[in-house]
């Protein structure tokens, strides 16, 4: 039973291998495959291309074309050895353009271009036509696509480029300016010079780059080198003199800053030392005061005492207990004959005068 499953499964494996073998065709990344069905009612080439993958076809009925998606390239060179051997069948020699005034000029240049996948839309801004308009305008051949870019550009870069005069070649802004003119001659067309748009045919040129342009008179050639070069001493010698004014003034400025430094310093020393003597004043003062209370309070301490001495209930026995160690003090003899609880005795004893004691009682 599971031998002749697999059997099965291999039998309907290889019928379809076959089927897309026969009926099938994959488009390889990279490229687009144009649809080509070759009798019948829709006998002709597709509109749009069809995307990288499988696709299915019909033997004899239909045929799918292949055509690139990616960006391609056009080389007019003066070295066919330094162009990659790959891209052989895309180069040409150099362009030769005659200029306003008559001289010759030689210019290598690349195209880029690719191929539309469709027609334009009715919203799209560029009319362009897609693969159908390729094949029908140019064929299926690679080279058939190369021969129709190159020729657009030989014509389209000599009638543009050919507008400019000897030195302007040498201006980039003038030159830019010829090479855009350059791309939508190729992409539009011109009527009044009977040049057949490649947008119209399904291609799209992207860029074009100007490598290099070399006049054929070495004369000329020479006095543009001289012409050049003048410029070029010229423009240096401007940027060395703007370099040293703005070294000069990197230099003023630097002196500026460092003055206004030096002041701030300064400036901060005399604020920072003001700050210090009202600081020592305010000290100075704060101690003045606390001296004056002690003072004061000392000075209230004796006449609170003083009252008491005088006035106060037991006066004596203070009078007393303060004299104890006035007496004990005293050395040298004995004294007698004096009451020692008798104010008005001591103070004779001491020699002050009765007016003195009178003053006093009085307080």
């Amino acid at each position: 039973m599971l031998k002749g499953t697999f059997s099965l499964v291999v039998i309907v494996f290889i019928a379809l291998a076959v089927l897309a073998f026969v009926f099938g065709i994959t488009v390889p990344p990279g490229m687009m495959g144009v649809r080509q069905v070759n009798f019948g009612p829709n006998q002709g080439m597709a509109l749009r291309g069809l995307p990288p993958g499988f696709h299915w076809k019909l033997p004899f009925y239909s045929d799918v074309l292949f055509v690139p998606q990616n960006l391609q390239s056009l080389d007019f060179h003066s070295d066919t050895e330094q162009v990659p051997e790959q891209t052989i069948g895309d180069v040409f020699p150099p362009l030769e353009i005659q200029t306003a005034d008559r001289a010759t000029v030689e210019v290598e240049a690349t195209i880029l271009y690719r191929f539309y996948t469709a027609p334009s839309g009715s919203s799209e801004s560029v009319h362009h036509g897609g693969p159908k308009d390729l094949i029908m305008a140019a064929g299926s051949s690679r080279a058939a696509w190369v021969n129709k870019v190159k020729r657009a550009a030989d014509d389209s870069l000599k009638r543009a480029l050919g507008e400019l005069a000897t030195g302007e070649f040498y201006n980039p802004e003038a030159r830019e300016k010829q090479v855009t003119v350059a791309i939508d001659l190729m992409n539009g067309g011109s009527t009044d010079y009977k040049l057949t748009g490649l947008a119209h045919q399904g291609i799209e040129v992207a860029a074009i780059l100007l490598r290099r342009y070399t006049y054929k008179e070495e004369r000329i050639e020479n006095a543009i080198f001289q012409k050049n070069l003048q410029d070029q001493e010229e423009a240096l010698s401007i940027a060395q003199g703007e370099f040293a004014k703005a070294q000069a003034l990197s230099a003023e400025e630097e002196a500026k800053g460092e003055a206004r430094n030096q002041t701030l310093r300064i400036r901060g020393e005399q604020d920072a030392a003001v700050l210090r003597s009202e600081a020592d004043l305010e000290e100075t003062k704060k101690k003045a005061e606390a001296d004056l209370l002690i003072a004061r309070a000392r000075a209230e301490s004796d006449r609170l005492k003083a009252a008491a001495f005088s006035k106060g209930i037991g006066s004596d026995v203070l009078v007393a207990r303060e004299m104890g160690p006035l007496l004990q003090s005293l050395k040298g003899g004995v004294v007698t004959n004096v009451d020692p609880y008798d104010l008005e005795a001591w103070m004779k004893r001491f020699g002050l005068s009765d007016k003195a004691i009178q003053d006093g009682r009085a307080e």
